[in-house]
């Protein structure tokens, strides 16, 4: 799900910065808000999925040293 997250924040930036190009600069001001908002909310989405992946990369790491463990005990 968070490939599709960024798949689509990728959309939303692309999509927006040819929005700008038809704006004034007083414009582009009150629609930074709201973009800058859209990052805030990928950013923290961001940093949970790097946190899951970590954990779940250390418990799979972990795991294979178990059954290494387990192997040369066998031995």
């Amino acid at each position: 799900m968070f490939k599709e997250l960024t798949d689509a924040w990728s959309t939303v930036e692309g999509k927006h910065d040819i929005y700008l190009m038809f704006l004034s600069e007083e414009e582009i001001a009150t629609s930074e808000k709201w973009i800058d908002e859209l990052q805030q909310e990928y950013d923290g989405a961001f940093a949970v999925y790097t946190k899951y992946d970590n954990e779940k990369q250390l418990i799979e790491q972990n795991e294979k040293e178990e059954v290494n463990r387990q192997r040369m005990m066998e031995l």
